[in-house]
C-alpha cells in the first residue's frame, strides 16, 4: 500500500511516503511558498484605491481581502491538487494529514472527494518544522 504523510503550513509542505504500514518516512517532495511568507505590506500596495461617482462623490476603499490569507488559499489550492492528482493516478492510497489549524481548513476546500477517502486521519498541528521522528511520533505505530 502507497502512504502519504502530508505535514504543512501556509508557506511550507512536506510529502513523505512510506509502502509498509510500519516503515521509515522518506521525504520525497517540499514545497516553499514565498509569498505567503512575504509581510502584508509587501504584498499589496501603499494606497488605496479611489472611486468618483457623480450622484454621491469621492469614494476610497481598501483591500477587499488579506493578501496573505490569498497567498495562502493560493498555495492551498496548487497543494490540494498534488494531493488530488496523487489518488487519482494511484500513487497514493492512504494519506495522514498534518496542518496548521487555519491552513488544514483551506487544504481540505480543495480536496477532490476521492482524495477525501483516503484520508484516513487528519491533525490540526504545525509540525512542517520538525523533524521526520518527531512527526512520526504523531502518527500511529501501524498505519
Amino acid at each position: 500500500m502507497k502512504i502519504w504523510v502530508i505535514v504543512a503550513d501556509a508557506s511550507r509542505t512536506r510529502f513523505f511516503s512510506t509502502s509498509a504500514a510500519n516503515g521509515k518516512l522518506v521525504e520525497f517532495e517540499g514545497r516553499v511558498h514565498v509569498s505567503s511568507r512575504e509581510k502584508e505590506q509587501d504584498l499589496v500596495s501603499d494606497r488605496v484605491g479611489r472611486v468618483v461617482n457623480s450622484s454621491s462623490g469621492t469614494h476610497t476603499f481598501g483591500h477587499e481581502r488579506d493578501a496573505t490569507r490569498e497567498e495562502s488559499e493560493r498555495f492551498a489550492r496548487e497543494i490540494g491538487g498534488l494531493i488530488n492528482q496523487g489518488v487519482s493516478s494511484r500513487d497514493c492510497e492512504r494519506i495522514y494529514l498534518l496542518a496548521a489549524p487555519a491552513f488544514l481548513g483551506q487544504l481540505r476546500k480543495n480536496l477532490s472527494p476521492a482524495a477525501k477517502e483516503v484520508i484516513a486521519s487528519e491533525q490540526a498541528i504545525n509540525l512542517v518544522q520538525t523533524s521526520e521522528s518527531a512527526i512520526r511520533e504523531h502518527l500511529p505505530d501501524y498505519l
